[in-house]
């Protein structure tokens, strides 16, 4: 699926979000499913589909209407303001309903934009490119927050200027 991405525009602003996407999930996030609610309808029936690599047919006017409406739907709250999705994440807040993994999660919002940006005209759709840019930038959000967390299996390193005096004692279990 990712060649089949990285085919879908060579505009630098897609190679980028494909780019950052697959680090997204490279990163590990937790998976899960975003929500369904204003879910364009040829989103869930892909979903639901055993062919996942046939791009469905769009009506772009009507599919550029919902798709719009479903991700400022998935939106944490903060973000929603008079119609507008702000980009000032304020301190405290995070990503929990949209830093998603897998195949259930943010992917298919890329696969969604994927059908869009395919069936653009020959002009440049500047909602899609747009929405591009947000995602790009959403994704970008959501790997510096996962960034703070650092996983329990990774110990940090012996510190080499370490007190000598103290020594490695048995731990409990």
């Amino acid at each position: 699926m990712i060649a089949y991405l990285h085919g879908v525009s060579e505009d630098v602003a897609w190679q980028d979000l494909v780019t950052e996407f697959v680090d997204f999930e490279r990163c590990g996030p937790p998976h899960g499913n975003l929500p369904v609610k204003l879910r364009p309808k040829e989103i869930s029936n892909w979903i639901r589909s055993k062919k996942k690599d046939l791009v469905p047919f769009l009506d772009v006017c009507s599919y550029r209407k919902i798709f719009k409406e479903w991700w400022a739907g998935v939106q944490p709250s903060w973000r929603n303001e008079g119609g507008t999705l702000m980009r000032n994440v304020p301190p405290g807040e995070g990503w929990q309903t949209l830093k998603k993994g897998g195949t259930s999660g943010i992917y298919v919002v890329v696969v969604g934009l994927s059908w869009w940006v395919k069936a653009q005209d020959t002009e440049r759709d500047a909602d899609v490119w747009a929405l591009v840019d947000d995602l790009l930038w959403v994704i970008q959000q959501m790997k510096k927050d996962m960034g703070l967390i650092i996983p329990l299996s990774q110990k940090r390193p012996r510190d080499a200027d370490a007190d000598p005096e103290v020594k490695d004692s048995p731990r409990k279990m």
